[in-house]
């Protein structure tokens, strides 16, 4: 049985299936984790309320509960765009890497590739090991326990050493040889012809002097440990940092499982928010498009306050800050909601909380940005403190199209930006420009 709804949305249930999901320990820590929750409305009786999460996962007696985004292809589209960062994870069965996982695989895939490529060519992580040889010609400390050994078995001649040598088989580069053997499976089996199979390969033979299949021998939850210690050292960090997370995901969670797994240790429930993953599409989306004397980024920790005399509390936090030397030239918040159908105009909390930031950085232009399925931009007016607000609509399939042209109109652009087709998403580090790509002069290396 499928329970089929839509992210941020109201799920109609049966009774029976109402009562069914109370009782499940599984759906109890999705409840937990702030994905979903039982509800008794007047519209629907009987009710699931769903946050902003895209995922699916498998509860007792085969019962799949399965929630899709409102924007069909929205999912496909930011994944190109932003890393999700924000996602929820449970103990609990997902068919989430057998059925219907294209888009997520693919984009995990190309992001894990990309960031195990910029790993290796900074060089990667190594550290001293003791290891103890036998030999003839001795180099190093002689153990005298295992040269006894050794002449006790009638072996003469030869000797125990106890040297330190600099070896790459740690653990994180252990994990990311697995990762690239998961990458190597799910090319071949879903496309042979793909240009990320020769690059998975290509990168394999770097890692052929670190002792992957140890990792693979590992039962599934000593792995998922592996993983967890892997990002709790304080060397992770960088690219090695971003590519363990990727490779967490895709061996755990997203990769093609055995079918002995169905009924013994079991991948984890995978939940992507897609708030989350609008926001940071259109952060970076933004940052392409916009001139090359502007910054682009989260408002975040930028020291900012609504009171002068309060410095302590209410500290501005927009989702976007545009700089142009230094000054505030544009903030925004994004807000992945529809608008209201009657007026099709913002909700005033929205635009009282945006004016409240605008004023703390001084801005004298505000946006609103929100998803749609079409682009265009609207002007509310002058506010009394003399802040122009304006509020737009983007398609998630088609952010560097419709920021570009909000952009334009906002005067945040400059005429040596060539834009050609916009694609799904900027491309990746080390892999060059195709066709249907944006190209922005003066740029060489885009944001990945």
């Amino acid at each position: 049985m499928i329970i089929e709804g839509v992210e941020n949305r109201t799920i109609s249930v049966t009774e029976a299936e109402y009562l069914r999901l109370g009782h499940s320990r599984v759906f109890r820590s999705i409840v937990s984790a702030g994905i979903a929750s039982l509800v008794i409305t007047r519209r629907a009786s009987w009710g699931i309320k769903t946050a902003g999460y895209v995922g699916q996962v498998l509860l007792e007696g085969d019962v799949r509960l399965r929630l899709r985004e409102k924007i069909p292809g929205a999912l496909a589209a930011l994944l190109a765009w932003s890393s999700p960062e924000d996602f929820r994870e449970e103990l609990a069965k997902s068919p989430l890497g057998k059925d219907g996982a294209d888009a997520i695989l693919d984009a995990y895939a190309r992001r894990l590739l990309s960031h195990i490529a910029e790993y290796v060519r900074h060089g990667r992580q190594k550290e001293y090991q003791r290891q103890q040889l036998v030999t003839s010609s001795p180099r190093g400390k002689i153990a005298v326990r295992g040269t006894m050994r050794l002449i006790s078995r009638g072996i003469a001649g030869r000797v125990v050493v106890a040297n330190s040598r600099l070896s790459a088989n740690l653990m994180a580069n252990r994990l990311l040889s697995l990762g690239l053997r998961a990458v190597d499976d799910y090319y071949r089996t879903a496309n042979p012809d793909s240009p990320h199979l020769s690059k998975a390969r290509y990168l394999a033979p770097l890692f052929e002097d670190v002792d992957g299949f140890s990792v693979e021998r590992m039962h599934w939850l000593a792995r998922a440990r592996a993983f967890d210690e892997a990002l709790a050292d304080r060397r992770t960090s960088g690219d090695l940092r971003d590519a363990l997370t990727y490779c967490r995901a895709f061996v755990l969670h997203l990769g093609q499982w055995p079918e002995d797994m169905v009924d013994g240790y079991l991948p984890r429930a995978f939940f992507l928010n897609l708030s989350t993953l609008f926001e940071e599409a259109v952060r970076l989306a933004l940052a392409t498009v916009v001139a090359d004397n502007c910054s682009v980024k989260h408002g975040r920790s930028q020291g900012v306050h609504i009171f002068k005399d309060n410095g302590r509390h209410f500290e501005a936090e927009p989702d976007i800050v545009v700089r142009r030397s230094e000054q505030a030239v544009l903030v925004a918040d994004v807000k992945y909601k529809t608008l209201d159908d009657s007026d099709g105009l913002p909700g005033h909390d929205d635009v009282y909380q945006l004016l409240a930031h605008a004023a703390a950085f001084k801005s004298q232009t505000a946006l609103l940005i929100y998803p749609g399925e079409l682009a265009w931009l609207g002007r509310l007016g002058l506010s009394h403190g003399g802040i122009e607000v304006f509020f737009c609509t983007v398609r998630p399939a088609h952010l560097f199209a419709d920021l570009s042209s909000a952009a334009t109109r906002l005067h945040l652009r400059t005429p040596k930006a060539e834009m050609v087709a916009p694609s799904a998403g900027p491309p990746l580090a080390g892999e060059s420009l195709e066709q249907g790509t944006v190209v922005l002069a003066g740029r060489a290396e885009m944001q990945s």
